[in-house]
């Protein structure tokens, strides 16, 4: 017979079954919820269960992390001169957007026409509620860089933001983050023909490499204080910013496939002076209204 689920024992299966985890990693003193004891034959019957579950961890899924991920520390290897350098030097923030809205493409759509696609009057408003955004998060007196890709609907989107919120924002563009398809994905539900990654994947690669890196170490003179964090604006396509992330935490980068992006999102990434990197946020879009969300 069928037995509903409440919410208290609900709660209760599943505190029981993270103290188990807990036990099972050796970590003590965890609290079970008292819902757990409302039931005590379905609460002992789930920690049996559990207790006899494996938590298997796959050795290929250790990292171990790359300090000079980016290649400017002296001589490979970060030295104690280097530490010194690097705390000295500023935070990058990244601020990856996701183009807003284009016009739809077509089974006829090629390359060359892909990258002439516009921006729709939804992929507009979506732009410009991101420059709202934006403008709240980047502190006023801070120095902004912009980079877009070449692509029409990356350049759209940038324009109506370096318009409606930094308009002294120093500004270039990239052929190098044209939207296009990364190494192949894992799992592969995309199935592009495999001459386009040989022909994406070292371009998006090098966008990469061109974007990300750490800041320079001021001088001697400019360092009696910490430096302001540098700010950087780039504007590209969900492909691009899926792979770039995987990528600056050195995690494997053919899950990019698996992390979905809307249109005018914002992802925040931070490179320290020391070559940590956080993530702050992905995918971000809070700020639009549910009617304003796409992923096209």
């Amino acid at each position: 017979s069928y037995e509903p689920m409440t919410s208290a024992r609900a709660r209760g299966l599943a505190s029981i079954a993270f103290a188990s985890v807990c036990a099972g990693l050796g970590v003590q003193g965890v609290a079970v919820s008292p819902h757990a004891r409302a039931e005590p034959s379905v609460a002992a019957a789930e920690a049996a269960r559990l207790s006899k579950r494996k938590i298997i961890v796959d050795a290929r899924a250790r990292t171990s992390w790359d300090w000079n991920w980016d290649g400017r520390s002296s001589g490979g290897d970060p030295t104690p001169s280097d530490s010194v350098a690097a705390s000295a030097a500023p935070t990058k923030v990244y601020w990856l957007v996701r183009h807003g809205q284009a016009t739809e493409e077509t089974p006829e759509t090629d390359a060359a026409a892909d990258g002439e696609r516009k921006l729709t009057d939804l992929g507009r408003k979506q732009a410009s509620f991101t420059a709202r955004r934006l403008k709240e998060l980047i502190p006023s007196t801070a120095s902004v860089k912009m980079t877009h890709s070449t692509m029409v609907r990356a350049k759209e989107t940038a324009d109506i933001i370096a318009a409606e919120a930094f308009p002294n924002a120093t500004r270039k563009s990239s052929e190098l983050i044209r939207e296009g398809a990364p190494v192949r994905p894992e799992p592969d539900t995309w199935r592009q023909a495999e001459h386009v990654h040989v022909t994406d994947a070292p371009r998006i690669e090098a966008g990469f490499r061109e974007t990300f890196h750490r800041a320079p170490s001021p001088s001697a003179a400019a360092a009696s204080s910490p430096p302001p964090p540098e700010h950087e604006i780039v504007v590209c396509h969900g492909n691009v910013i899926r792979y770039s992330v995987l990528r600056a935490l050195q995690l494997p980068p053919d899950a990019w496939l698996r992390i979905g992006l809307y249109n005018g999102s914002i992802t925040r990434v931070e490179v320290r002076g020391d070559g940590g990197v956080s993530l702050r946020c992905l995918g971000d879009a809070g700020y639009m209204t549910a009617d304003m969300l796409t992923h096209n």
